[in-house]
């Protein structure tokens, strides 16, 4: 995608690049991280879309919107993954956040292995890991099936169906 002649003194901040990285995920088809953004149908809020406003006026928008919340350290997330960039669906979030709300991530229930009652519901591993102490890598293997794993810290695990 083309870039203009930056002066607005914002070339080099992290939210410049941010910027421009939503637009070209989002419009650029030559980008390689188009097919899992705009490829299927993720697009951008008019109020940030430097090809409805212009450049400048998205970009001032985007930061007035997301600068007061901006640390060092975190990216921009999309809190509904299947909906567009926008001020409501987006936050700054760590990588352990942002790994948590990917499209990849699957609900995990603990059971129990006598009465194969589900005990608890967990939206990740990582969360089942941190409630319960039980290693995620080995509720995972559990949950995949994988020989010898089919009952990890004396549970029953597996991915809840996702409707």
């Amino acid at each position: 995608m083309a870039r203009t002649y930056c002066n607005h003194g914002l070339k080099y901040h992290r939210l410049y690049s941010t910027f421009n990285g939503m637009h070209d995920r989002c419009y650029n088809p030559n980008d390689t991280r188009y097919k899992n953004w705009g490829g299927r149908g993720i697009t951008i809020c008019d109020r940030w879309n430097k090809f409805l406003v212009g450049t400048m006026e998205a970009l001032n928008n985007f930061i007035a919107d997301l600068y007061p919340s901006f640390q060092e350290g975190l990216t921009l997330d999309r809190i509904e993954n299947n909906e567009g960039y926008s001020p409501d669906n987006c936050r700054w979030a760590t990588k352990q956040e942002q790994s948590e709300n990917a499209r990849s991530v699957r609900p995990v229930l603990q059971i129990d292995k006598t009465t194969h009652e589900v005990i608890s519901s967990y939206k990740t591993l990582h969360e089942a890991n941190r409630v319960t102490g039980i290693s995620w890598d080995c509720i995972g293997r559990c949950c995949h099936n994988k020989p010898g794993y089919k009952t990890a810290g004396g549970y029953s695990w597996e991915f809840a169906e996702v409707i």
